[in-house]
């Protein structure tokens, strides 16, 4: 989204909405990680990536600041809260450090079993490496979308 719309849902619960029920944007201009957040900040850490790019990682997961805190209470919004935000300046750097740690190596099978046996079962999803693989780069080619294009995001989990 642009740096203009990310502000005018900072003033406005309902624009915030709109974008968080899928109105405003072009379906392309979303991204599901389901369950990958947690598993690959988890990977992360166990394969000691450096720490700067764990935060980078935790960034674009997780963003930061929160969008409209009245958006709390507007009714049948999303389920977990708060729903966060970066600038489009933000992406551009997150973009760079997913460059960076993409180049640190594929994620391997040794990396997410040493992870997932410290999950509870019904966290994990079948063929966890690939899982992890396609989501980690659906994460990365989203953002390199919305660093060439100059776009901030907001971020929530439902």
């Amino acid at each position: 989204m642009s740096d203009a719309l990310l502000s005018e849902c900072r003033v406005s619960v309902s624009e915030l909405d709109r974008v968080c029920s899928f109105q405003t944007l072009d379906s392309n201009d979303y991204l599901d990680l389901d369950w990958a957040p947690r598993l690959l900040r988890e990977i992360a850490i166990t394969v000691n990536v450096p720490a700067r790019l764990v935060v980078a990682l935790d960034r674009a997961m997780g963003g930061e600041g929160e969008v409209n805190p009245a958006y709390r209470d507007w009714p049948e919004s999303v389920w977990e809260h708060p729903v966060s935000s970066l600038k489009s300046t933000d992406v551009r750097e997150i973009d760079m450090s997913l460059r960076a740690l993409a180049q640190l190596g594929p994620v391997n099978e040794r990396s997410v079993d040493d992870v997932v046996e410290r999950l509870p079962h019904h966290e994990v999803p079948e063929r966890t490496h690939i899982y992890l693989r396609r989501h980690f780069s659906a994460l990365c080619d989203f953002y390199r979308g919305a660093a060439a294009r100059q776009l901030g995001i907001i971020i929530w989990q439902d």
